[in-house]
């Protein structure tokens, strides 16, 4: 068992051990070593998506303790998996059939020595909901987006904060939230715990992404951002309502929590339209924009004055899979106040590629009061 590079075989006759011959060359025992696999990275790909439609995820990193080829295989914790990938493989798609919040692991195995295998890689969660609302478009649902909240400074003095009122429309439910803003998307974190809460109860957060800034346990900065809010049950069961008011001091805007279905969401079959928009002496505008879902889209905005004829120059943008994009239209389209000014106005969202979708907002606010006021997004066709 001593490991030796001078080691010689003797044969020897089983009674008495004469006659016996000594093998002529020297041969090397070595000590045996007992092949690893390292444990492959967590798997990346989209952390939420829609019943029925496939999502591709990726590891890698794995390798083998003696330099051989190694192999992937997902768990998609819905009772199946993927089977072991060709050698060279990283990446596979999966679907899934109900709502429900998944944990998604990769493992590794030597392909010369099948049973030579990892242990599984850290889970990635996948929320997965049903997409579609049963009922009208505003009914309660598992994923509900909050399309504008805010924690920042306000221009004319004081701070922007949005507060927020979430309602467990079924009872039950564990509510998670992902922050998505200008510099990327944050979460899921569980905002409530409601597990032993009845129908109809609700919670409020006097200031929203403080709250979340508190149950984010890595380094962001919140205050000074804008973005969108999205939250989500547990499965297709727990249905949910929410609403925000942002508000500074006396002054204040409401908006409630929109569906992902058609009647608020636009993409290349249907633009939506925001109205009632002034940009002059006496109000200025913004709007926003969020890309729910994990395939890009890029977005073509036209402001119409009354007569439906275009004002300034079209402009485009690309919102990639959970963006967040905010902006003064009428600056955008190089007729900014002061040099120009607007009244009665409409800002038509009409989407020209990809195949993501994206939810609408916009707002005015009073130049000397800082009052602010709601724009909703309607279906423009």
């Amino acid at each position: 068992s001593t490991p030796s590079a001078t080691c010689l075989v003797r044969v020897g006759e089983a009674d008495d051990g004469s006659p016996t011959d000594q093998s002529d060359a020297a041969f090397t025992i070595t000590t045996s070593t007992t092949e690893t696999i390292s444990v492959p990275t967590i798997p990346s790909g989209p952390a939420t998506g829609i019943t029925g439609i496939s999502y591709a995820y990726s590891t890698s990193g794995a390798t083998s303790s003696l330099g051989h080829a190694v192999q992937y295989k997902f768990d998609w914790d819905d009772g199946t998996d993927s089977g072991w990938l060709a050698v060279g493989t990283t990446t596979a798609s999966h679907s899934w059939a109900a709502a429900a919040t998944y944990d998604v692991r990769a493992m590794a195995r030597c392909a010369e020595h099948t049973t030579v295998e990892s242990i599984w890689s850290t889970t990635l969660s996948v929320i997965i909901t049903e997409g579609v609302t049963t009922g009208h478009y505003n009914s309660p649902a598992q994923y509900k987006v909050l399309p504008e909240v805010i924690w920042s400074a306000a221009t004319g003095g004081g701070t922007w904060m949005s507060n927020v009122q979430v309602t467990d429309v079924s009872g039950g439910s564990q509510v998670s939230v992902y922050y998505n803003t200008a510099s990327g998307r944050r979460g899921p974190f569980l905002l409530w715990d409601n597990t032993a809460g009845g129908a109809l109860s609700s919670v409020k957060y006097a200031n929203l992404l403080e709250t979340i800034d508190g149950i984010d346990t890595e380094v962001f900065t919140y205050y000074g951002t804008v973005g969108a809010v999205e939250f989500v049950s547990q499965d297709g069961s727990h249905l949910l309502q929410a609403a925000a008011r942002t508000l500074n001091g006396n002054y204040a805007k409401t908006l409630s929590a929109l569906n992902l279905v058609e009647a608020e969401t636009a993409d290349t079959t249907r633009a939506m339209l925001i109205q009632n928009y002034t940009n002059n002496a006496g109000y200025r505008s913004t709007c926003g924009f969020f890309n729910p879902t994990s395939d890009a889209l890029t977005v073509e905005f036209t402001l119409l004055n009354s007569s439906g004829g275009q004002i300034g120059a079209q402009f485009s943008k690309t919102l990639a899979g959970h963006d967040f994009q905010a902006f003064n239209p009428f600056n955008q389209a190089g007729v900014p106040y002061s040099a120009y000014s607007y009244d009665n106005i409409i800002l038509r969202v009409r989407p020209t590629a990809g195949t993501g979708s994206v939810m609408c907002f916009g707002a005015t606010v009073d130049n000397t009061s800082n009052d602010p006021a709601a724009h909703l997004a309607v279906q423009g066709q």
